[in-house]
């Protein structure tokens, strides 16, 4: 058995808080949001972006780190320029662009404890945000869980799903990747299913 250390225990501490303070915040699935052969490349979305707004709010004013956009990876940084990695696949579903997220690395060196993003994708599953890229803007969209969690209330969402037995706990959607890709190819376009209020805004970073 390993001996915990109090380090070790305030950073699993900081973990726990950091996912209560997720809940509702993000869809998440056991599986893949997508199929393999919607995967691509996206050469443009690589290098650094400056934040704009993060979860809805304007940051533009903070002196965050810029996000270190990569081919399977993403550096994060929040408001308080914690740093979290993401690991990131980018796919398409009928011409739109989406990135299916995972908790990446935590990498000592950039900051002992993680940020909120890396927090959304430490449980073995799987986030998914529209991507939006107009020049040299990004804008990143979520999936809204109210939305999901109002059609489950009336019944009228096809996805499989559970939810552990316990008050504080999120729908966990169980669908496999080709209900997902479904799932997209109709309600890609639909901005009620993703939610404005949680988006990113990223203006790219000008060569000095």
């Amino acid at each position: 058995m390993l001996k915990q250390t109090g380090g070790d225990m305030k950073k699993i501490s900081v973990i726990l808080t950091l996912l209560v303070i997720l809940s509702g915040c993000y869809v998440q699935s056991i599986n893949l949001f997508y199929t393999r052969d919607l995967v691509t490349m996206v050469p443009q979305i690589l290098g650094e972006w400056e934040s704009i707004v993060q979860l809805g709010k304007d940051v533009s004013s903070l002196k965050i780190h810029p996000w270190k956009f990569g081919e399977k990876a993403v550096e994060t940084y929040d408001g308080e320029n914690k740093f979290g990695e993401l690991e990131v696949v980018y796919f398409k579903v009928n011409g739109n662009l989406f990135m299916d997220f995972t908790a990446g690395r935590m990498v000592p060196d950039k900051h002992y404890y993680p940020n909120i993003y890396w927090a959304a994708g430490v449980l073995p599953c799987h986030s998914l945000c529209r991507v939006v890229l107009n020049k040299d803007t990004m804008i990143i969209t979520p999936l809204d869980y109210d939305w999901f969690v109002n059609k489950i209330k009336k019944k009228q969402l096809s996805l499989k799903y559970i939810k552990p037995n316990y008050s504080t706990s999120n729908y966990v959607f169980i669908s496999d990747s080709a209900d997902w890709v479904n799932f997209l190819k109709k309600y890609g376009n639909d901005d009620r299913v993703f939610n404005p209020k949680r988006r990113f805004i990223f203006r790219r970073k000008r060569a000095r």
